[in-house]
């Protein structure tokens, strides 16, 4: 991996200055998130997205929070205790473990960049998505922006682009957000 985040830094991804440039409730309206959809949160850290959608996608919806570290699931599970409609997943580094065609929406937020093989990972994402789903990735422009990443860990739009496309996915719209952009595929 080329840089993964620390949890020791968990206080970093829910703070104000985060909320103004990139209000959760935004990229959740970004992505279309509706009652009854069953929605994965790659990279879900503290619940900065994933528990705010609990309530976007209701009684009848899921979210499944998926990270590779333990403690920051903990943290999740600290801040909502144990509702039925969310799932904590630990996963690895390489993949996601969940039936094809078993996710309506995956938001992936500042995770990419992480990850070694890419389109692989895409790939993977691709299989878990029902068809007509969608896939919103979240990343760091790739210029100087003061914070985040360095350059050489970037993904720039049209980088994603082209890995988003070897992994079946075609692009709907992107969105910027400060020192980010939001670009949404279809399956």
């Amino acid at each position: 991996m080329n840089k993964v985040f620390n949890p020791s830094n968990k206080h970093r991804l829910d703070n104000p200055e985060r909320r103004k440039n990139m209000p959760p409730e935004k990229i959740l309206g970004i992505i279309e998130l509706k009652k009854g959809d069953v929605f994965l949160d790659v990279g879900a850290g503290t619940g900065y997205f994933s528990i705010p959608a609990l309530d976007t996608v209701g009684e009848n919806g899921r979210v499944i929070a998926a990270d590779i570290s333990d403690e920051m699931l903990t943290e999740i599970e600290k801040k909502t205790g144990d509702p039925h409609n969310l799932l904590l997943m630990e996963t690895t580094p390489n993949e996601i473990l969940l039936p094809s065609k078993s996710v309506d929406k995956i938001l992936m937020s500042m995770v990419l960049h992480e990850i070694n093989d890419q389109i692989m990972y895409l790939k993977n994402l691709n299989d878990i998505l029902r068809d007509n789903g969608t896939i919103t990735i979240v990343e760091w422009k790739k210029e100087e922006t003061g914070k985040g990443p360095s350059i050489k860990h970037r993904i720039s739009k049209e980088e994603l682009d082209e890995l988003a496309i070897k992994a079946g996915f075609s692009r709907i719209n992107n969105h910027e957000f400060d020192a980010l952009y939001v670009a949404v595929y279809k399956k």
